[in-house]
């Protein structure tokens, strides 16, 4: 299963540079160029940092005062 997967990812990876390096070579003048991972379904996304407010706490634990 592992193997199978990383062949996937690997081959989405190629893909995904192919149509990257195609939009780009016909992208009108001043439009920002298009990275590969925007076009890989496999990108993993970055984690949202932000901290807890008082509301968040008081849906996972309850009111303070209980």
């Amino acid at each position: 299963m592992a193997a199978r997967d990383a062949r996937l990812e690997s081959d989405w990876w190629h893909t995904a540079h192919q149509m990257a390096l195609f939009a780009n070579a016909n992208r009108g003048q001043g439009k920002p160029a298009i990275d590969a991972a925007t076009l890989n379904p496999f990108t993993k996304s970055k984690p949202v940092k932000r901290m807890a407010t008082q509301r968040d706490l008081e849906e996972l634990f309850g009111p303070a005062g209980e």
